[in-house]
């Protein structure tokens, strides 16, 4: 499945407007290897399909399964030492 730099804005515009959540371009990668298979197992032959229905879904599970495949929900609370130091 290809992910094309205007699917790629769609989703980073999506996901930043709803979100808050920054995608840059060197992230379209992350987002093609973290929604490819999923996108393909809900029966989408492509991202312009599946971007379509995220945003035509008001009950916005599609968008929070969308999140959810793209962010990196790591909650160790340690994990920037770095910034704890500084305070």
């Amino acid at each position: 499945m290809e992910l094309t730099d205007r699917q790629f804005k769609r989703i980073s515009d999506l996901v930043y407007t709803r979100a808050g959540i920054h995608l840059t371009g060197a992230k379209k990668n992350l987002v093609l290897v973290r929604l490819s298979k999923m996108v393909e197992a809900l029966g989408f032959n492509d991202f312009d399909s599946y971007i379509d229905r995220v945003e035509s879904d008001h009950s916005e599970k599609s968008l929070s399964l969308l999140i959810n495949r793209i962010a990196t929900n790591h909650t160790y609370f340690w994990r920037e030492n770095g910034h704890f130091s500084f305070f």
